[in-house]
């Protein structure tokens, strides 16, 4: 298997890259209650002129359409890490799983 690098988008594509994460969601049965850019301050600038951003995104989904959805979006052409999750169990409903997770993308300026 070949290595593919990672694409970094322009802040502009902040909304599209939103609309993809969507859609890898509904593609593995992830229900998204919320998603938004942060308004946390990212990392500084790096020295290749990449700036930090978080996503924060709140979703319910059974414990392998969760780790399916996460995989899918690190392993996109997209550059996004997981920089932080918080996952637990749906009272009443232990095949659901509620996650709070933190992603992290860097845009070109």
């Amino acid at each position: 298997k070949t290595f593919k690098p990672k694409k970094f988008i322009s802040e502009g594509d902040v909304p599209s890259l939103l609309d993809t994460i969507s859609n890898i969601a509904n593609k593995n049965k992830v229900s998204i209650s919320q998603i938004k850019p942060s308004s946390e301050a990212a990392s500084a600038q790096t020295t290749s002129g990449l700036t930090g951003v978080f996503i924060s995104l709140d979703a319910d989904a059974s414990y392998h359409d969760l780790g399916l959805f996460i995989n899918q979006l690190e392993n996109s052409e997209v550059f996004i890490v997981v920089e932080a999750s918080k996952i637990s169990v749906i009272p009443g409903n232990y095949f659901q799983q509620k996650a709070s997770i933190k992603l992290k993308t860097y845009v070109k300026k």
